[in-house]
């Protein structure tokens, strides 16, 4: 009777540990078949501003799974709201918790507020099973671009310190021109909303006029200042970020206005380009465009600020409204802002300075 006993117990305990190696193995099975996604709810946003990213699981198969921990870094910049992540380093570490029914679909949202300027992109997701990790190619980005400061009290460009003053009268709407329909946005005037459009779209649109004329309009970052200040220092980084601020706001101005925009910048960019040089451009795209360069700027020198400014020349911009960035004015600066200056066009070089120096 003993034996009897003995061999039913073992015979279950076999049972159990195989049944639980291969619930272990279907269950591993399943989740390599699970499908994966996350995406943002916009490509691009405004420092300070928020976003929504989407996890999306899909559970193809009849089995379900339970407590699975979907993990992933998010770069500290982007703070999840409501949760608080262990960090390691410079990355929040992350875990989504799903319970997923056969053939069953979950999608979770997380608000996300845009800390820093910059370009975010997040690769692969992991579940950890069965000693091992199955990866998810989850792959999607995010251009956050410079906060906009308002240059109602910028720093005061040199040219006008020395009197060499040049209009900066408004380009003329042509009030009976039209160029389409787009989304409202800040500051357009109420008697330009297109209230059939709106209400169809179900959102404010207005109408776009053409200019009277064409203007060209140029800004030129210069990343160069380490005879003055250590790269390395928040003092520096700061001067730099106002900079990109500045010039923001002066780009999106500028668009609304009409005119065509360029952007040159001697800085690293995250894809490993040493500098930026942009064509002349208008319109909304254009401006997105520049946007997106931006967010992927980097505070750091590439190439020399004078070789920016000679390829200017080079390209024989004239009658040109033109801003230059720069915590100093070398010799060779000074002699391409008289040669453009020479050209027609009208030069203005804001000079950049800590804070603490420019709020005195």
């Amino acid at each position: 009777m003993r034996e009897y006993i003995f061999v039913i117990v073992t015979v279950a305990i076999l049972l159990i540990i195989a049944l639980t190696v291969f619930l272990k193995k279907m269950r591993q099975k399943t989740i390599k078949k699970l499908v994966y996604s996350r995406t943002f709810s916009e490509r691009g946003v405004f420092e300070g501003d928020t976003v929504i990213m989407t996890e999306t699981i899909y559970n193809p198969s009849f089995l379900p799974i339970f407590r699975l921990d979907m993990e992933y870094y998010v770069f500290e910049e982007l703070k999840i709201e409501g949760y608080e992540a262990s960090r390691k380093g410079s990355m929040q570490y992350c875990i989504s918790r799903f319970n997923l029914l056969p053939f069953m679909q979950i999608q979770r949202t997380h608000v996300i507020r845009c800390k820093k300027r910059g370009y975010y992109k997040l690769d692969t997701s992991s579940v950890y099973t069965n000693k091992d990790n199955v990866y998810f190619d989850a792959p999607c980005e995010l251009y956050v671009y410079p906060r906009q400061l308002d240059m109602n009290v910028p720093p005061s460009p040199m040219n006008l310190l020395q009197g060499d003053v040049t209009t900066t009268m408004r380009l003329v709407i042509d009030p009976f021109s039209f160029d389409g329909v787009r989304d409202y946005r800040v500051g357009d005037p109420f008697n330009s909303i297109n209230f059939k459009q709106t209400a169809k779209a179900g959102k404010l649109m207005v109408n776009n006029r053409e200019y009277s004329s064409s203007r060209l309009f140029k800004i030129f970052l210069n990343f160069d200042a380490e005879t003055k200040f250590d790269l390395s220092t928040k003092e520096y980084e700061s001067m730099m970020e106002q900079s990109l601020s500045f010039a923001a706001f002066l780009i999106d101005e500028a668009i609304r206005f009409g005119y065509k925009v360029g952007l040159s910048a001697n800085c690293v960019l995250t894809d490993g380009r040493m500098k930026l040089e942009t064509e002349l451009g208008g319109g909304d795209d254009h401006f997105e465009f520049l946007l997106r360069e931006m967010a992927m700027m980097r505070p750091r020198t590439g190439v020399s600020f004078a070789s920016i400014l000679k390829k200017g020349i080079e390209d024989s911009l004239t009658m040109t409204e033109i801003y230059v960035f720069t915590v100093e004015v070398t010799e060779a600066m000074e002699n391409y802002i008289y040669d453009m200056r020479r050209s027609g066009n009208s030069v203005n070089v804001v000079l950049l300075r800590p804070k603490e120096d420019s709020d005195e």
